[in-house]
């Protein structure tokens, strides 16, 4: 059973079982309720009388650790039963109480993450049922606590929905080969700018652009944060399935607990 190769930062905890008695069919994502850095969280789980870990950890920089090998079993969500079936995912939080937010880094990084863990354990879909009944859980289902804060928890609809496009290779179709790009200038690239105007305000993109109909440069370094945010080589140019795409993100960003 291999660890994700996401991973710069090592520090394993023996707080563990090993091995796990359970194929790994569960991601279940948690927070740190504070803004450590990976470092720091292995540390903590060093620490056998502490009593927990985790297999990975998030910082809010977006830098991925490992802390329990998959192949064993974390002691993370308060349930032995859900521990050996599942990857548990400690994230970093950038803001606290009481909404516990998550930075963007952080965010996509889980996803990125996600995705691994489910393409090397043959997980095929993540189910987020909003219990215990689907694959992606929080630790609060297990026991009296707040984990994973009211920001991330939010969000879990849209992780399941963005792992599920790059495990299915929807996302392949962002790429098209014609679409809007720098130079261009019509109505319809305004009403293009209105939903990068909206992902800007979302803090989806730091790149600021003009309310005209002109696809110039600020427009294409937009598109291209979002394409390198998505994982894919920078075009500069925005087609249909790329705005479909942007459609449903933010859509799901307005999705709350």
């Amino acid at each position: 059973m291999s660890n994700s190769k996401l991973i710069s930062y090592t520090r394993l905890s023996p707080n563990c079982n090993s091995p796990r008695n359970n194929k790994i069919d569960t991601i279940t994502i948690h927070h740190m309720a504070g803004n450590l850095t990976v470092e720091q969280c292995g540390a903590l789980f060093a620490s056998p009388a502490r009593e927990v870990s985790s297999n990975y950890g998030i910082g809010t920089d977006g830098r991925i650790a490992l802390y329990v090998d998959e192949a064993n079993r974390s002691w993370c969500s308060s349930s032995p039963a859900n521990d050996n079936r599942a990857i548990t995912i400690e994230v970093a939080n950038d803001g606290g109480e009481p909404n516990w937010h998550v930075s963007d880094k952080a965010m996509a990084s889980l996803i990125n993450l996600c995705v691994d863990i489910c393409k090397r354990n043959g997980i095929k879909k993540l189910n987020y049922t909003g219990d215990t009944s689907g694959n992606l859980t929080m630790h609060k289902w297990f026991a009296a606590t707040g984990c994973p804060g009211p920001y991330l928890g939010s969000k879990f609809p849209y992780i399941a929905a963005e792992v599920n496009k790059r495990l299915s290779g929807s996302t392949e179709k962002i790429l098209d080969k014609s679409g809007y790009k720098k130079g261009k200038k019509t109505i319809g690239v305004l009403a293009f700018k209105q939903l990068l105007i909206l992902a800007k305000a979302k803090k989806l993109i730091t790149q600021s652009v003009n309310n005209d109909n002109v696809f110039g440069n600020g427009t294409e370094k937009a598109v291209n944060l979002l394409l390198k945010k998505w994982g894919y080589k920078q075009t500069g140019i925005a087609g249909a399935n790329f705005i479909k795409r942007l459609g449903e993100e933010l859509k799901l960003r307005d999705r709350k607990p």
